[in-house]
């Protein structure tokens, strides 16, 4: 057992994709100009192409600085537009390597309030990196549209981590079409609420070591997020009890201690047999403390399973289009 959950978290912690590096979001090659181009001359250059800033480089186009709008306008303003770039030029610049990853860059930019990063491999400036190209990153993979599958092909796991909406393509593709039914029809009903909810537990298992065949899971578990927005912290009770109202033929009970439900269905005709409890991520810390007091593990576990699938698939039930 042990090793088999190894081996799951290996698998899962392998497919998840590693964040760009500076050299896919760079811009290369660089304009640059001398120290001792004039003020006017380089606002003349930012005009023209559009720039926030330019690179400042000596004779052996080594990085000695550089320079903003905002440094040209200030010297503009006290008329020294004659005067060379290289007393106006910020000379403490921060720099990344091409191998820089895109989380490091962020927190560069946000830390010291820059909107550029020149990228220098063995002290040459190869690049440069701007707030603009970490935007269309992050946007980029955001908005990436849902790939193409063929039916009967595998589905990569790698091709299927971290986005909202592959998430979605793989609950669709690996689960029986009524019991995706259902799950839509759930994250419906937390959507109106404003709540996201989270598939986890061991059906998160089952759905990453599937094969071909659709699978059909008897017990569900689920945990629902943003319970803020509720009129207490009892949001997977009432999401329990909205999802009775639509399955009548469900048997509804419900935990008092940890205000957790669960939702039986017996020997339903499209169903089958079905039970799906529902937890609230919010009582999490507290269900870990009663675990370490000899309380219960069930509720528990399912919590700390809810933030360990949450880094893989977020949003993965949240009914995002």
């Amino acid at each position: 057992m042990v090793a088999t959950l190894e081996q799951l978290l290996a698998q899962v912690r392998s497919q998840i994709p590693h964040p760009p590096i500076a050299r896919v979001l760079m811009s290369s090659p660089v304009r640059t100009i001398r120290p001792e181009t004039t003020i006017a001359e380089a606002q003349r250059i930012l005009l023209r192409y559009g720039h926030s800033g330019l690179s400042v480089v000596d004779a052996q186009d080594r990085l000695v600085g550089i320079i903003s709008r905002r440094d040209l306008d200030i010297a503009f303003h006290h008329g020294f537009d004659h005067a060379p770039v290289k007393g106006y030029m910020a000379t403490a610049v921060k720099t990344i390597t091409p191998d820089t990853g895109l989380p490091e860059i962020e927190a560069l930019m946000v830390t010291y309030d820059i909107g550029r990063l020149p990228v220098l491999e063995a002290g040459q400036l190869v690049g440069i990196v701007t707030r603009t190209d970490v935007l269309r990153q992050l946007h980029q993979g955001r908005a990436t549209a849902k790939p193409t599958h063929k039916p009967g092909e595998p589905l990569l796991l790698q091709n299927y981590c971290a986005l909202p909406d592959r998430v979605e393509r793989l609950l669709h593709d690996r689960l029986i079409a009524p019991l995706w039914q259902l799950l839509q029809a759930i994250a419906q009903l937390a959507e109106q609420r404003g709540w996201q909810i989270y598939l986890v537990g061991g059906a998160v298992r089952d759905l990453l070591l599937a094969a071909d065949q659709p699978l059909r899971i008897e017990d569900i578990d689920l945990v629902v997020d943003g319970f803020h927005q509720a009129s207490d912290q009892a949001a997977g009770v009432e999401l329990a009890k909205a999802l009775q109202a639509a399955y009548p033929q469900t048997k509804l009970q419900v935990h008092g201690q940890f205000q957790t439900a669960a939702l039986l269905w017996h020997n339903d005709p499209v169903l089958g047999s079905l039970w799906i409890d529902i937890a609230t991520a919010a009582l999490s810390s507290i269900l870990i403390q009663r675990q370490s007091r000899g309380g219960s593990e069930f509720h528990s576990s399912r919590s700390v399973s809810a933030g360990l699938y949450h880094q893989c698939a977020s949003n993965s039930v949240d009914g995002s289009p």
